[in-house]
């Protein structure tokens, strides 16, 4: 067959293709693939993931969140039909940055003593909130009223709050190992000085300083300390020779 004729048979097929075309389902907006539908089917197999594997369905993942990147493409390129239905959808989050760290105290003025006269921290504020369906709710308290001051650090800040009511608050103490304890960490330069500063102000040490002897944090000292109200703080010093 010559190249002419060969032409002229595509200019005559294309217009029958295009007319099939039209007598097609119409095809789905991008933004109507549910989420149920992104689930995908990958081998289980080992390392070499032959032909012969069996299949599983992955979890769906969450509305918004990217796909992992496949062997060879970028962190940073997303999926596109995951990022089609994010935009179309209200349930698309994410958490943008931290803002503070917040603990209900006994004393206001006792606690700001500490933070700033012995840690430092600045004081930026002190609000008083009386009994009222705002903080009600955000409490979830019935009747709950408190003060709270905002004191700020290097890089974090810290929500100090003493309740004035309902008058059955209780005091917890908790150890390290009880469920529902927390601690906040800091990273400190001469962590002898500091911890004979705090325990002037009551916030005592709950054991020795212990030093990491190996792996990728060999050399860091690290404490807990614990405040008159059950609050506990870690101080970390990294070793002299750590990268700044």
């Amino acid at each position: 067959m010559t190249l002419s004729r060969l032409l002229v048979g595509v200019a005559v097929a294309l217009p029958t293709m295009a007319a099939s075309a039209q007598h097609a389902s119409p095809k789905l907006p991008d933004c109507a693939m549910t989420l149920s539908k992104l689930s995908a089917v990958q081998p289980t197999g080992g390392a070499g993931r032959s032909g012969n594997a069996k299949a599983r369905v992955v979890k769906d993942r969450l509305l918004g969140e990217a796909a992992p990147p496949r062997e060879g493409q970028s962190a940073g390129v997303r999926n596109a039909v995951t990022e089609s239905v994010a935009a179309a959808s209200k349930d698309a989050f994410r958490i943008k940055s931290v803002d503070h760290t917040g603990f209900t105290v006994s004393s206001l003025e006792n606690s700001l003593e500490f933070w700033v006269d012995v840690l430092g921290f600045k004081h930026l504020y002190t609000w008083t909130f009386e009994t009222g369906p705002f903080i009600e709710e955000v409490a979830g308290v019935p009747g709950a009223a408190v003060r709270l001051a905002m004191v700020e650090g290097p890089g974090h800040m810290i929500e100090l709050l003493e309740y004035t009511s309902p008058p059955d608050r209780q005091t917890y103490k908790p150890r390290s190992s009880d469920v529902g304890s927390v601690h906040i960490a800091f990273y400190v330069e001469n962590i002898d000085a500091l911890l004979a500063r705090t325990a002037s102000f009551g916030w005592l040490p709950v054991g020795n300083v212990q030093t990491v002897e190996s792996g990728e944090r060999k050399g860091l000292r690290l404490i807990y300390v614990r405040g008159p109200d059950g609050i506990t703080v870690e101080f970390l010093q990294l070793p002299e020779d750590a990268p700044k």
